[in-house]
């Protein structure tokens, strides 16, 4: 199977893997032909700012509710996965609720209880979830050519907590684009046991008129194939991206000891990686540069930035000097983020940088 792209020739829409610079291209090409856009919702509306989504829980750990009751993110992460197999083992179906993952560490909290550590949880993913523009541009598309809009989600949240993080994340226009939200801890379905015939049965629509997008293979494209809708596998990076992305967290984790301990480990660039198109066999500007020493460079302009602007909002005259010549790709990157021309390059000999090091004290005898 081959991926969808505007310069070759279509693809059967019901087998589509499409990048995120495709997805346009692609839905245009099936849009008169469906009624429903069906869409993912983590990793394909929405993007979490840290590696992987239990990252979450190392920022969730340090909310009141949470810290009074000793909640860490490792007990976090067991207490739904023994949830799972307590479900499974009782009905042969493992979706869970917050209610059930929280009261299977704790079983005797209160509503009041579960009801705040639900609500620390939801902040928690507000503040790190971002909407994924590529897919935002494609509800605005189909909602122009009146179709309908749905979520279909594997989730542990419910309805109205969906409903919530959307609407504090996405942008107005998009999330009043919704029209119905489909949680598989309402239907006690996943995708692949099912919950995308939950919404066909729901909706009173035929396969064939549904269009499903999202980013996990099982769930949102076989899943979705097999139970006769069109689906899109939308494709976020190449293999050596994704094997770079998980080196960089792997370096972050041994840098930094309190990553994975006390806090999240960040990855904010994930998103924006995989808006652009790379090869299977990249180029070595794009290993390095591009998703490499790109976001640090990318980071380290934005805060001169913010310090020139901080600076001159108290008052003060600021004149930034880069000294060359490690101050070149600094001066280029802050530039490129400004848009325009960043203070003066200056040329400085060695021994001039080394004596400016220099310290004199005066002896003791």
């Amino acid at each position: 199977m081959k991926p969808v792209s505007s310069a070759s020739r279509p693809v059967s829409p019901a087998q589509a893997r499409v990048r995120a610079n495709e997805l346009a291209s692609a839905f245009a090409g099936l849009a008169d032909r469906i009624r429903v856009l069906s869409l993912d919702c983590f990793d394909t509306i929405l993007w979490r700012q840290t590696a992987t989504p239990i990252d979450v829980f190392y920022d969730l750990q340090e909310s009141e509710p949470f810290r009074r009751l000793g909640y860490n993110a490792k007990l976090r992460v067991t207490s739904e996965s023994t949830a799972r197999e307590m479900k499974y083992i009782r009905t042969q179906r493992s979706e869970v609720t917050l209610p059930e993952i929280y009261r299977s560490a704790f079983p005797a909290l209160t509503d009041t209880q579960v009801a705040e550590l639900a609500a620390a949880e939801l902040a928690a993913e507000i503040r790190t979830c971002h909407p994924f523009p590529p897919v935002i541009e494609l509800i605005r598309a189909a909602r122009r050519r009146g179709l309908k809009i749905v979520i279909v989600s594997d989730t542990y949240l419910d309805e109205s907590q969906l409903r919530h993080l959307l609407s504090a994340t996405l942008p107005e226009d998009a999330y009043r684009a919704i029209d119905r939200v489909f949680c598989s801890s309402a239907y006690g379905h996943s995708k692949v046991q099912g919950l995308h015939l939950r919404m066909l049965e729901r909706m009173k629509l035929r396969p064939n008129t549904v269009l499903h997008v999202g980013d996990n293979e099982a769930a949102d494209f076989d899943a979705a194939v097999r139970y006769g809708l069109h689906a899109f596998h939308l494709v976020h990076h190449a293999p050596w991206l994704g094997e770079n992305l998980r080196l960089q967290g792997t370096a972050t984790s041994l840098l930094v000891p309190s990553v994975r301990q006390n806090q999240s480990l960040p990855q904010p660039f994930r998103a924006m990686l995989a808006m652009q198109r790379h090869d299977d066999k990249p180029a070595p500007v794009d290993v390095l540069g591009y998703a490499g020493a790109g976001p640090l460079l990318y980071a380290f302009g934005r805060f001169i930035l913010d310090e020139i602007q901080a600076l001159r909002t108290a008052g003060h005259q600021v004149k930034p000097v880069f000294l060359m010549r490690d101050g070149h790709l600094p001066q280029r990157v802050a530039e490129a983020i400004a848009g325009g021309p960043v203070g003066q390059a200056i040329a400085v000999s060695r021994f001039a940088a080394y004596a400016a090091s220099f310290q004199i004290g005066r002896a003791h005898v």
